[in-house]
């Protein structure tokens, strides 16, 4: 197996999963919309929570 066959194949395996993304439409977009707005807002909210615990405690500049 040569570089050359090694870089054809690493090429092909990304481009096939190009062809899943196609095959999923605009659903893949909101899947991850969805999924990075979930992550957001659970982290807004322990940082409020931390920052009053922050405030409450003294630890808050």
């Amino acid at each position: 197996m040569s570089w050359n066959d090694l870089i054809f194949w690493i090429a092909d395996f990304i481009s096939g999963t190009f062809e899943i993304l196609k095959a999923g439409e605009n659903y893949v977009n909101w899947l991850y919309i969805t999924i990075i707005t979930v992550i957001l807002l659970g982290w807004l909210m322990m940082q409020a929570k931390y920052s009053k615990e922050a405030k409450e405690s003294g630890g808050y500049l």
